[in-house]
Parts: structure tokens; sequence; C-alpha cells
């Protein structure tokens, strides 16, 4: 197994973690269980994250796809969130 493929099998078990909780937030219209500032923290981390791998991958000329595409899903995500809890 090479060190990308473990790269994508991280990243892709990382990204499906938020589903659960993106799905069942969705189906009961309800972020009551969830704390605001835990998901303003997480979104912060992943946006300063995102940012530190995209920098260091231009400094260093070689994209790191799986975090790439985990922290953008992660983002997408609890940006969703965020929005139910607000909104519900």
């Amino acid at each position: 197994m090479s060190i990308e493929l473990l790269g994508w099998i991280g990243g892709i078990f990382l990204s499906v973690c938020v589903f659960p909780q993106v799905y069942k937030t969705y189906r009961e219209h309800s972020a009551s269980g969830l704390s605001l500032w835990m998901l303003m923290l997480w979104w912060i981390g992943e946006v300063c994250t995102l940012a530190y791998v995209l920098y260091t991958n231009i400094l260093v000329g070689d994209f790191q796809l799986p975090l790439i595409i985990n922290y953008m899903v992660n983002i997408v995500m609890v940006i969703y969130l965020i929005y139910a809890k607000i909104r519900y």
C-alpha cells in the first residue's frame, strides 16, 4: 500500500465522520445538542489548517489532495451545522 493511498483512506474517514451529525441535524431540524462555540472553534481550526496546508503545499510544489479535500468537505459541513444551530 502506498503512503498516498493511506492519506486518501484517512482523509475519507475524517470527512465521513461529520456526515451522521449533518444528516441527523437535517432530519430532525434541531441542533440543540451542539454547542455554537464548539462549532465555531471547529470551523476556525479547519480553515486555519486548510490555509496552512495550501501555503506549505504551494511552497513545496506538491499538493496533498487528501488533506485539501478533507478540510474543504469539513468546512462546508461545519458551515451547515452552524447555520442549523442558528436557524433551528
